[in-house]
């Protein structure tokens, strides 16, 4: 498996110099995010080419790209009104294309949720139709379009995440699973999702809770690591496990030091 970290910028570096601080603390692949600053679905392509060769020049690969908090969020597939549902849309199959261009595989979807204005059945309708319109897209570009379990209320079970997956009968519509996401969340255990999710996931996001719903820093919490690991190696997964986690507030570069040591380490689990 590979270390991947969500990648921010560094305070007074630039974008070149932070992606390289990345490279150097030994992480393999990094997760860029839209709207967090230096990466929009309108980046022109020469932007987006200066980015894909920053990476590179770190020696880095782009893991996997965010849709971010504009279309996960703000504007959700779910939306009550119709007008923001259609921006999402649209605005996810740029994301797709953006995706691509930096050379991708993967874009990290919140596939909307339940509100005080969205019930369930509403929200299951809207998501299926706006996944299936933007899967299509996923599926012409060559980029998983990953469904991530979230704080969401909704899709709150490893049987309703499959069911809603394997309804699009499109293998571009996959799983991101984030483990600490499981137990912040009490939807179960992270090995059981695995296993049931199988290879659905494409990607998966790893950060610690503690069980009474606290999230830490790798190693700090009740994951239980070495029932995660297996559970992975069970079902074929050998690609990123991406750290989603904040840098500190000081010395930021001994953060991401220390969360590739902690990634060797879960990888490492027997």
């Amino acid at each position: 498996m590979k270390k991947g970290m969500c990648f921010t910028p560094l305070d007074g570096l630039s974008l070149e110099d932070s992606l390289k601080v990345y490279g150097d603390a030994g992480f393999d692949g990094v997760e860029l995010a839209f709207d967090k600053g230096y990466l929009t679905i309108d980046s022109d392509v020469d932007h987006i080419r200066r980015i894909r060769r920053a990476v590179e020049s770190a020696g880095l690969e782009v893991a996997s790209v965010m849709a971010g908090p504009v279309l996960n969020w703000r504007m959700p597939i779910t939306h009550p009104d119709e007008a923001v549902r259609r921006r999402s849309v649209e605005g996810f199959k740029k994301a797709l294309e953006v995706t691509a261009k930096l050379g991708a595989d993967v874009l990290l979807m919140v596939p909307g949720a339940v509100t005080e204005e969205t019930g369930y059945e509403e929200a299951l309708e809207r998501s299926r139709e706006a996944v299936e319109e933007i899967a299509a897209k996923a599926e012409e570009v060559e980029v998983y379009l990953a469904v991530e379990n979230v704080a969401n209320r909704f899709l709150l079970s490893p049987l309703e995440m499959r069911s809603f997956i394997d309804s699009f009968a499109n293998r571009w519509v996959g799983m991101y699973l984030d483990v600490g996401n499981i137990l912040y969340c009490r939807a179960g255990y992270p090995w059981d999702w695995i296993r049931i999710m199988g290879r659905r996931i494409k990607r998966v996001h790893v950060k610690d809770c503690t069980r009474d719903g606290r999230i830490t820093y790798l190693l700090e919490g009740d994951v239980d690591w070495r029932r995660v690991v297996e559970a992975l190696r069970d079902v074929g997964y050998d690609s990123y496990l991406t750290a989603e986690l904040p840098l500190y507030r000081r010395h930021p570069k001994r953060m991401l030091e220390r969360t590739v040591k902690d990634l060797e380490a879960i990888i490492s689990c027997r």
